[in-house]
C-alpha cells in the first residue's frame, strides 16, 4: 500500500511539474481536489505546489478520523496539523470529521469523531465544515444531533475479494 501511495504521489508530482498543468492550481475558476494525506510524502508534495495557491483563495481541510493514529486525540491532531502546515507552507481553513472503521463503523464511532472534531475546532478556531459517513449508517441514526452539514458517502471501490466474479470467473 505504501508503494501504491508513493506511485500516486509521484504521478501527481509528474503532472504538476509539467508547466502546462500548473494552471490547474493557479486557475481561480472551478474546483481542484487534492488528497495528499498527512504523511511526509503527501505534505512534501503539497509543499512543492504551495506557490500556486493564493492566500484566501483556497480551502485546505484537515480530515480527522478518531480511529487513526495521527488524529486520535486533540493533542495529536494539533501536532499533526502543525506539521502538515509547516511542511506544506499552507494553512488549514476547516475540519472534516470522517471517523470510521470501514465496515465496523457504528453510531459511537461517528459520534466520537464528531466530538473530537468539535474539540479541535474549539482549540484552533477552524470551522467543522462537515461530517462524512457511509450512507447506510447515517440512515440508521438521528443526524439532528449534529450541528453541521453531513456528507453521506457510498463506497464504490471494493477490496479484491469483495468483487464479484464475471461469467468466466474473472
Amino acid at each position: 500500500k505504501d508503494g501504491d501511495r508513493a506511485a500516486l504521489i509521484n504521478l501527481v508530482m509528474d503532472h504538476f511539474e509539467n508547466p502546462r498543468n500548473v494552471g490547474a492550481i493557479e486557475n481561480p475558476e472551478g474546483m481542484l481536489l487534492l488528497d495528499v494525506g498527512g504523511d511526509d510524502q503527501g505534505t512534501r508534495a503539497l509543499g512543492s505546489l504551495s506557490d500556486g495557491f493564493v492566500s484566501g483563495k483556497y480551502e485546505m481541510l484537515m480530515v480527522l478520523n478518531s480511529r487513526r493514529p495521527l488524529t486520535s486525540d486533540v493533542a495529536i491532531c494539533l501536532k499533526t496539523m502543525t506539521r502538515v502546515e509547516r511542511a506544506a507552507g499552507l494553512q488549514f481553513t476547516g475540519l472534516i470529521s470522517n471517523s470510521h472503521m470501514i465496515d465496523e463503523t457504528d453510531l459511537e464511532v461517528i459520534r466520537e469523531g464528531y466530538y473530537l472534531a468539535r474539540k479541535v475546532s474549539s482549540e484552533t478556531g477552524l470551522p467543522l465544515t462537515f461530517i462524512s459517513a457511509k450512507r447506510d449508517i447515517l440512515d440508521l441514526i438521528d443526524i439532528t444531533v449534529f450541528d453541521c452539514p453531513i456528507l453521506p458517502l457510498t463506497r464504490s471501490m471494493l477490496k479484491p475479494w469483495e468483487r464479484k466474479a464475471g461469467p468466466a470467473g474473472n
